[in-house]
């Protein structure tokens, strides 16, 4: 009598050792999978708008720095007499320089120019200050 073939597998296996499981995943293990996952996924993707939010910011900050070099370049290329002082303001959408000229501020024959950009941000107004000195070359 011929056996069959799984008569021989049955045969095969050791006895008190459990038949070999075969590969692959149950249903369960694939829905807790996925479920893992789309929690993982709604995390990031709540991240989004926190990470715009910043570089939005980020852009901001960056020109409102160069804004403010850009005018304290015009003022030391200009002739040092005809930089008066005084409180002024210039706007360029949505970045705001205010700055004052004060004369011989430390020194005599100098000017002292403080200046602050201001923006608006998702915490309020930010600022960034800067400062420089004119000399009239004496």
């Amino acid at each position: 009598m011929a056996r069959t073939q799984v008569e021989l597998h049955a045969l095969e296996q050791p006895i008190g050792v459990p038949p070999r499981r075969e590969g692959g995943f149950s249903l369960v293990e694939l829905l807790i999978a996925m479920v893992v996952m789309a929690i993982g996924l709604m995390g990031a993707a709540q991240m989004i708008p926190l990470a715009m939010a910043g570089v939005t910011q980020a852009g901001l900050r960056t020109r409102s720095v160069q804004f403010a070099q850009q005018r304290l370049d015009a003022l030391s290329a200009a002739e040092f007499d005809s930089v008066t002082a005084g409180t002024f303001t210039e706007t360029v959408d949505p970045i705001t320089l205010s700055w004052t000229i004060t004369d011989d501020d430390p020194l005599p024959g100098t000017k002292r120019v403080a200046m602050q950009a201001s923006w608006p941000s998702i915490r309020g107004t930010q600022t960034s200050d800067f400062s420089t000195f004119l000399s009239g070359g004496q």
